[in-house]
């Protein structure tokens, strides 16, 4: 749970790889594609792998609002 407020604190959070392939509209193994081949990076954390929140909607081309 800190994990969790600390990154929205920083405006980001880490994601599961069945959220980030929805978010782009891929499967989970076009999703395991673009991490293999350096497309988008990874984090894990015991054994579950974590994208950043932010790096999967960049890729898909939208725009988080800015926080103030």
């Amino acid at each position: 749970m800190k994990n969790q407020f600390v990154n929205e604190y920083l405006g980001d959070r880490l994601i599961s790889k069945r959220e980030a392939a929805g978010i782009l509209g891929v499967s989970i193994r076009t999703l395991e594609r673009a991490v293999s081949n350096g497309t988008i990076s990874v984090r894990k954390i015991r054994g579950c792998v974590r994208l950043l929140r932010s790096e999967v909607l960049l890729m898909a081309g939208i725009q988080e609002p800015q926080m103030q």
